[in-house]
Order: structure tokens, then C-alpha cells, then sequence
């Protein structure tokens, strides 16, 4: 099996907070998330101590983790969070993906075989709507930072991913549905009007 990395921390500019407590259809993303997922091994990753408080008042959380360098970005969050999982595979998802659910997850793990990524494709790569493979993922992660410096400022997903076996799946023969995403309110208004119900199956 796999567990699921939900991906709380950042404070997007554009969209003017942080998108894990904004409302989607009545209810915080961060619950939807989590009932997308439900009996899956969840850890969420949010960016500061403010946030975890902010989170945690809208929901109980199963397990969380907060980013132990602020500023840096998703490279932290994937580190910390990956760090709390402990199956060999994780499926990494930001929570700005309300369609994304167990179901899609379960179609890229049939994927995964011995590859250490399997990352969706549609117009672009969706590397936060994606399985990894947690040790190899772990050890990008430090050789990146540690070319980057040890603050690790500067240091994308994509730094991590170099030089790893990765599967590219054209998302629309897995669930296009499923990688869809918001930067700005506008972008969540128009996810909110899609004639799409729950979690992609």
C-alpha cells in the first residue's frame, strides 16, 4: 500500500492565503482532502506553527507536520512530511487538488512497479499529484539542498527529482479530473461550477 502526503503549507500570493483553509462547496478544502482520502495513512505538511493552529481548529488532523526551515517552500514540506511516512511508497498531493481522491491514487500505484516517480501529464507535469518512492525521494531531497546550500533556498521539486526513474502518464487516462488546480480565487470559483462530484473514482 502507500500513504498520502497532503500538502498544507503554502502561502500562495496569488490567491491571497493559505489554500488548505479556503471553502470549496461549503466546506474547507483541508476537510475535503481529507474525506477524499479517507482510511488511507494521511500526513498533512503545512509551512509554519500559525498555520498547524489555524488548521487544526477547522480539523482534527491524523498527523501533521510543520516545516522545520521556514521559507523555503514545498522542497521542506516534502522533506519533513516524507520523513513522518513509512511506507515505501507515498502519494504526494497538494490541497489545492479537490478532485484528486483515493481512487486516482490507487491508478498510479498500478503504475509504480520500479520506477521512483509516477507523475501525471496534462498541458504539464502535475509533480503534486503524484506517487513517489519515499527513500530515493528523501536522498534527492538532501543531495539537492546540499548543492543548493544548507538553507536549501532556491531548490524546486523538479531539482528533487533529478536524475530519478520517473513514469510520465497522460493524466486523461487516469483521471484529468483528478490534477486539476487553483493559483487564485477566480481559478477556485471556476473548479467549484465543473459538473464533477466528489473525488475522481
Amino acid at each position: 500500500m502507500y500513504d498520502v502526503l497532503i500538502m498544507a503549507g503554502g502561502e500562495s500570493k496569488r490567491f491571497g492565503g493559505n489554500k488548505a483553509l479556503a471553502t470549496f462547496r461549503g466546506e474547507p478544502l483541508i476537510k475535503r482532502m481529507l474525506k477524499n482520502f479517507r482510511g488511507c495513512n494521511v500526513v498533512v505538511s503545512v509551512g509554519t506553527r500559525e498555520q498547524l493552529t489555524k488548521v487544526e481548529e477547522i480539523q482534527e488532523l491524523p498527523k501533521i507536520v510543520v516545516d522545520e526551515v521556514e521559507g523555503i517552500g514545498p522542497v521542506e514540506g516534502l522533506r519533513v512530511g516524507l520523513r513522518e511516512c513509512s511506507s515505501d511508497v507515498v502519494f504526494v498531493v497538494g490541497c489545492d487538488h479537490p478532485f484528486c481522491s483515493k481512487g486516482f491514487a490507487d491508478k498510479l500505484l498500478r503504475l509504480t512497479n520500479e520506477a521512483d516517480a509516477v507523475i501525471p501529464w496534462w498541458i504539464s507535469h502535475q509533480p503534486m499529484c503524484a506517487m513517489y518512492r519515499r527513500e530515493r525521494v528523501l536522498a534527492g531531497i538532501e543531495r539537492t539542498v546540499n548543492k543548493a546550500g544548507r538553507s536549501g533556498r532556491g531548490a524546486s521539486i523538479l531539482d528533487v527529482l533529478e536524475g530519478l526513474e520517473i513514469v510520465f502518464v497522460d493524466a486523461r487516462l487516469v483521471g484529468v479530473h483528478a490534477t486539476l488546480s487553483f493559483n487564485t480565487p477566480l481559478e477556485l470559483a471556476i473548479l467549484e461550477e465543473l459538473n464533477i462530484e466528489g473525488g475522481v473514482l
